[in-house]
C-alpha cells in the first residue's frame, strides 16, 4: 500500500505558485452544492471546494469521513487556522487553504446541452440502526426477526444488540429517485488560474503523471487533468 504523506498540514500554506488548471470533462458533470429534497440543479462551474475534492482525489488523500474528522481536530488541538468550506455535502476539505482561484474559470466547448435524469440518493439512519436495516434491500427476514426479538427480549441492552447486527447490513441504502440536471460539453474545457503552495503543486504534478482520472459532481463525472506552470 502506497504511503500518504500529509506532513503538509503541519505548516501554514505558502501559496505562491502560479499555475494553470485545465480540466476536460469526459462525461456528463453533475456538480451540486446545496442538498434540495426534490431537485438537483448543477452548477455552470466547479466551486472552489469541488477542486479541493478533485485534487485530493488526484493526489490519494480519499478519506473516510471519520479520518477527515479527525486530522481536522489534530490541527484545531494544535491551533492551525481550520480551512473554511461552503455548506453542502458533507465533504471535508483539508486542502482548501493551499490554493487560492485567482478570478473567474474560461470555459469553452462546441457544443453543451442541460438534461434532467433520475438518481437513487443513498441514506442511512445512524440513529435507528433496526430502521435501517428495514429499508436496506435484500436482507434476509430472519435476521430482522431475530434482531427484533433480541431487543424486545433485552431492551435495556439495546445498543450492545445494534451493534451486533448492524455490521451485516450495508451503510446506506436508497431511497426513490430524485430529479438530478446534468451537463454533457462536447470538448468542453475548464481554464482556472490558480496560485498553490509548491509542495502541493510538486505533489499534484507528480499523481497527475500517474494516475490522471478525478471526478467532479459525483462519482460518475470523470474529468482529465493538465496542469501549465
Amino acid at each position: 500500500m502506497k504511503e500518504i504523506d500529509i506532513s503538509i498540514l503541519s505548516r501554514e500554506p505558502n501559496n505562491t505558485e502560479e499555475v494553470t488548471l485545465i480540466i476536460e470533462p469526459l462525461a456528463p458533470l453533475s456538480m451540486v452544492t446545496d442538498l434540495p429534497g426534490s431537485y438537483y440543479k448543477s452548477q455552470r462551474v466547479p466551486s472552489k471546494k469541488m477542486l479541493c475534492g478533485l485534487i485530493e482525489n488526484i493526489i490519494g488523500w480519499r478519506f473516510s469521513g471519520k479520518i477527515r474528522a479527525d486530522i481536522l481536530n489534530t490541527i484545531k488541538r494544535g491551533k492551525k487556522k481550520l480551512p473554511k468550506y461552503e455548506e453542502g455535502s458533507t465533504y471535508k476539505p483539508l486542502l482548501l487553504d493551499y490554493f487560492d482561484v485567482i478570478g473567474t474559470p474560461v470555459v469553452s466547448f462546441d457544443s453543451i446541452c442541460f438534461y434532467d435524469d433520475l438518481w437513487a440518493r443513498n441514506h442511512s439512519r445512524k440513529d435507528s440502526p433496526l430502521e435501517h436495516a428495514i429499508k436496506c434491500r435484500n436482507i434476509p427476514q430472519t435476521l430482522i426477526d431475530t434482531w427484533k426479538h433480541e431487543i424486545d427480549e433485552d431492551s435495556e441492552n439495546k445498543k450492545e444488540i445494534n451493534e451486533k447486527y448492524k455490521s451485516q447490513v450495508p451503510n446506506f441504502y436508497p431511497v426513490l429517485p430524485t430529479k438530478r440536471e446534468f451537463i454533457s460539453m462536447k470538448n468542453g474545457q475548464y481554464r482556472y488560474t490558480l496560485k498553490m503552495d509548491s509542495e502541493l503543486l510538486n505533489v499534484l504534478v507528480s499523481s497527475i503523471e500517474e494516475y490522471n482520472i478525478g471526478y467532479l459532481g459525483n462519482s460518475e463525472g470523470w474529468v482529465n487533468i493538465i496542469v501549465e506552470k
